[in-house]
């Protein structure tokens, strides 16, 4: 078992490298029949936008139209980067394993906020976690979302297995008392930490 700080050290960086792919630019392959246990996990877990879900290998369609769509001069080293209608999916080039979605939402005001909040509730259920009115986390296990309870008494414990998260944040704050006349921009990722530290490792 990972120490619970570790996960969240190594868990930032990595979101960290891939954030940059992600923001940095708007504007035939066969996918690979092996899949690792981790990657089985991730799949079933059934997190994403649209047709496009985190550890999922693209079909030969979506391959397609990622082909059609491409952001090259955004992709981080070994993946490539597609954007089909508001969603953003980032895959491996290798094997079109899917490593990351991401959603963006800009000059949204707080009304536009708390709608968007309210269909991510009703996606994934109650968060894992939240944090000073800018972030909300759902963080998901072997078995499942992970309750904020358990979330919690992992920083006793120092142990917790995350596989998967989905990370809502605000430039702004969604209080309630919040100036609707205030535009901001929303960003909602769903990545896999161990994913992540697999495809680095394998591009070593």
């Amino acid at each position: 078992m990972q120490s619970f700080f570790q996960i969240s050290l190594r868990s930032g960086f990595y979101l960290f490298l891939f954030c940059l792919t992600f923001i940095s630019g708007t504007n035939e392959v066969t996918a690979a029949s092996h899949e690792s246990n981790l990657q089985e996990q991730i799949r079933e877990l059934k997190l994403g936008f649209g047709p496009y879900t985190i550890g999922s290998i693209l079909n030969k369609e979506q391959i397609d139209k990622s082909q059609a769509n491409r952001m090259a001069d955004s992709s981080y080293k070994g993946t490539y980067k597609f954007q089909d209608q508001d969603v953003f999916v980032v895959a491996d080039e290798k094997n079109n394993t899917i490593l990351a979605i991401y959603q963006r939402q800009e000059d949204v005001d707080n009304k536009g906020i708390k709608n968007t909040i309210t269909n991510l509730l009703d996606r994934f259920g109650e968060p894992t976690a939240t944090a000073h009115d800018k972030l909300i986390y759902w963080a998901y296990g072997e078995k499942g979302k992970i309750a904020d309870s358990t979330y919690l008494a992992a920083k006793e414990t120092g142990e917790l297995d995350i596989i998967a998260t989905v990370k809502f944040s605000s430039k702004e704050t969604f209080a309630a008392d919040q100036d609707n006349k205030l535009k901001t921009n929303v960003y909602c990722l769903i990545t896999s930490p161990p994913l992540l530290a697999e495809f680095m490792k394998n591009t070593q």
